[in-house]
């Protein structure tokens, strides 16, 4: 019976760059190898989801819109409403505002 090789992440990167590398088909790469092809597929699938998107992002300064809300000890002033305002992302978040003004 053999014994079996446990591999990190890092490691499996460096079987997948070796394999690129190689030319050869999954099976045969795996068969020289002595790497069970299930294995392979299984911790390339894995590896594909841990990998982290590099691409440029926009700086922070640029993200963020400024709004200006009244002092909070002001009176409201009889031109100003009540408001709600709610913001329902996709992750399922939802963030809920509201500025009720007593008559």
């Amino acid at each position: 019976m053999t014994a079996r090789n446990y591999r990190t992440a890092e490691q499996w990167q460096q079987v997948f760059q070796l394999f690129e590398q190689s030319n050869l088909s999954i099976s045969d790469f795996c068969r020289q190898h002595k790497l069970s092809t299930s294995c392979f597929y299984a911790w390339r699938k894995r590896c594909a989801s841990l990998e982290v998107d590099t691409s440029p992002t926009t700086p922070p300064s640029e993200q963020w819109q400024s709004i200006t809300l009244p002092k909070l000890n002001s009176a409201p002033k009889e031109t100003e409403r009540s408001w709600d305002i709610e913001l329902s992302l996709p992750n399922g978040v939802t963030l809920k505002m509201r500025n009720h003004v007593a008559s």
